[in-house]
């Protein structure tokens, strides 16, 4: 109908179910984190440099992250 081919359209529906899937991983590991530590995460900030840049990031941030390789792997 539109002439589309069926791997560009297979590829965009992989990456949208990817996304979804992973969006539903990030939020379950967050709300566990949340639930045992409250807010004292999100006030801890680290500063850290990379090649010049420096980036902000909280503990919530990544002990969220490590917990959710943990549950779900990768």
């Amino acid at each position: 109908m539109l002439n589309v081919p069926a791997e560009l359209t297979n590829s965009i529906i992989e990456w949208l179910v990817g996304v979804f899937v992973g969006s539903l991983f990030s939020f379950v590991a967050g709300a566990l984190v949340e639930a045992f530590s409250g807010d004292l995460l999100k006030k801890i900030a680290l500063n850290i440099e990379i090649l010049g840049f420096e980036f902000s990031i909280t503990a919530f941030a990544i002990v969220t992250f490590i917990v959710k390789i943990w549950l779900f792997g990768l």
